[in-house]
């Protein structure tokens, strides 16, 4: 097994598997409701759906730097407030980053040889 292999790996079981650390971010994201994922826990602090979008974010950027090296995300991408607060609104947001990490899956799949031959300036990653 490769290290990028490895790390893919570790990655699958910290979103949906038995990570090291404890549950999954998947398993813990399932047992959080609309109205929790809203509260703030503590003043200054990102609420639990800030981090889904944050998670989606950034699970997004660097399959988009593939294609685009100088991709940044836009500020107010890093810990997005959410277009609203229902139940529907938290369902889709926890479905996109579900979607979004499988993207990522099936396309670092296909790009793993490429990815791992170029600098790492190329990819983003100075």
């Amino acid at each position: 097994m490769t290290a990028g292999e490895r790390i893919a790996a570790e990655l699958r079981r910290a979103w949906n598997g038995a990570p090291w650390h404890g549950p999954s971010a998947a398993e813990v994201i399932g047992r959080v409701d609309a109205r929790q994922a809203a509260t703030r826990r503590a003043r200054g602090s990102h609420t639990p759906w800030q981090l889904v979008l944050h998670l989606t974010t950034w699970v997004e950027t660097p399959l988009r730097r593939l294609d685009d090296p100088a991709y940044d995300p836009a500020e107010g991408d890093n810990f997005p407030d959410p277009s609203s607060t229902t139940v529907e609104q938290w369902q889709h947001d926890v479905v996109q980053l579900g979607a979004t990490r499988r993207v990522g899956d099936g396309r670092g799949n296909r790009q793993r040889a490429e990815v791992a031959h170029r600098p790492l300036d190329v990819v983003g990653c100075t």
